[in-house]
């Protein structure tokens, strides 16, 4: 698989979601996904158990922190992010 297959496989995969929660809430949680060497794609999202309303800066916080924690193996092929201001 090249690049921009690679790509638009993770875009198919990531971008559903926000399209959802776009149209029944009119936004979303930071959340994303990447692709592993072998092309699987994980999920990553960002949420704070300790309150019904986070602040979307904690929120992008955690979800930069678990990112970074998962590209530091440097695992991973490719990378979508979605975040809404």
């Amino acid at each position: 698989m090249n690049a921009k297959q690679e790509s638009e496989k993770l875009m198919n995969a990531v971008l559903p979601l926000a399209e959802k929660m776009l149209r029944q809430y009119g936004e979303f949680y930071p959340y994303g996904g990447y692709m592993r060497q072998d092309g699987t794609i994980v999920d990553v999202g960002a949420d704070d158990p300790d309150t019904d309303r986070p602040k979307s800066r904690d929120l992008i916080y955690r979800f930069a922190s678990t990112i970074q924690m998962a590209i530091l193996p440097r695992s991973f092929s490719r990378i979508r992010l979605l975040t809404m201001k």
